[in-house]
């Protein structure tokens, strides 16, 4: 009973996380934050509405966690995949940013450089 609430928040990380590594590379570092802020819509919507209603109506399959039965050992190991993949995809994240704004340095001390020469 307790398996969609606790995979709303989850699932909305991970819209978030998602909108923002297509925010960067769809729209650039400078405009990358719109991304994030549509995956704060969809996820909200996804894990906090469309989860919530569909588990309060029923349409959840697993009504209850425990190790001792197979159903219950799969929704944990469920849970660590998922969590492993919000990890992935937040050190994705923070890699992408870092050598953009790497780069971007690069970029303009070269042409600083340049400028200098000339």
């Amino acid at each position: 009973e307790f398996l969609v609430p606790a995979l709303g928040p989850v699932v909305y990380n991970i819209f978030i996380i998602a909108g923002g590594i297509i925010g960067n590379y769809t729209l650039g570092p400078e405009k990358g934050v719109y991304g994030l802020c549509w995956g704060v819509l969809a996820g909200a919507l996804v894990g906090n509405v469309v989860m919530q209603v569909g588990g309060a109506l029923g349409l959840a399959s697993v009504t209850s966690i425990s190790t001792s039965n197979s159903q219950g050992f799969a929704a944990f190991q469920m849970a660590y995949v998922l969590a492993a993949i919000c990890v992935a995809a937040s050190l994705i994240v923070v890699v992408t940013v870092l050598r953009t704004h790497a780069a971007q340095a690069a970029v303009q001390d070269q042409a600083r450089a340049e400028e200098a020469a000339a």
